[in-house]
C-alpha cells in the first residue's frame, strides 16, 4: 500500500483525515449537547436492518460516487461532499448518543463503519486525481476498486451481522 500511495496522495489523504475529524467530531460534539440527557429514549429501533444487502451496498457506492465528480471539478466536489457527509455522520450519532441511545446499541449499529469509512476514503482520493494526468488513470480505477472492496464488506456486514449483534443486546 505504501507504493500505492505516492506523496502527493498521501497529503490528499491528510487533508481527507483532517476534514474528517474537523467535521465530524465538531458536529458529534454539537448535537450530543444538544439533545436532552435527561429525557433519554429506550425505544431506538432497527428500521433499515431488513433493508438487505443490495440496498445498503447500492446506497453506499451512490454515495461514494459522488466523489468522484471532484474529477471534474479539480477536487471540489469531493472535498464538500465529504464533509458534508462527516457533517451529517457526526450530528446522527452525537444525537443519537444524547438521546439515550446506550453503548453497545451505539457499537452494534456502527460495527460496520469502519470498512465503509476506509471505502469512502479510498474513493475520497480517486476523486482528488487529475484525469488530465495520464498516469493518475491507473490509481483511479485502483482507488476505485478497493473502495467498492471495502463498501461491499461493510455492506455484508450491516445487512447480515449488524441486525445479529443489534437482537443480541436488545
Amino acid at each position: 500500500m505504501n507504493s500505492l500511495l505516492n506523496k502527493m496522495d498521501k497529503k490528499k489523504l491528510i487533508i481527507l483525515s483532517k476534514l474528517f475529524i474537523i467535521s465530524f467530531l465538531f458536529t458529534f460534539t454539537l448535537a450530543f449537547l444538544a439533545t436532552k440527557l435527561s429525557d433519554p429514549i429506550n425505544q431506538f429501533s432497527a428500521p433499515f436492518f431488513n433493508k438487505g444487502f443490495l440496498y445498503f451496498f447500492t446506497n453506499n457506492v451512490i454515495v461514494a460516487s459522488i466523489m468522484l465528480l471532484g474529477l471534474l471539478t479539480k477536487g471540489y466536489v469531493t472535498y464538500a461532499f465529504f464533509t458534508y457527509q462527516n457533517i451529517s455522520f457526526g450530528f446522527s450519532l452525537g444525537a443519537s448518543l444524547g438521546l439515550g441511545m446506550n453503548f453497545l446499541e451505539f457499537s452494534a449499529r456502527l460495527f460496520h463503519g469502519p470498512l465503509e469509512l476506509i471505502g469512502f476514503f479510498f474513493m475520497g482520493l480517486a476523486g482528488l486525481m487529475n484525469l488530465k494526468n495520464k498516469s493518475d488513470h491507473k490509481k483511479i480505477i485502483i482507488y476505485i476498486l478497493i473502495s467498492l472492496f471495502f463498501i461491499f464488506m461493510g455492506s455484508i456486514i450491516e445487512a447480515y451481522v449488524t441486525p445479529l449483534l443489534w437482537q443480541l443486546i436488545r
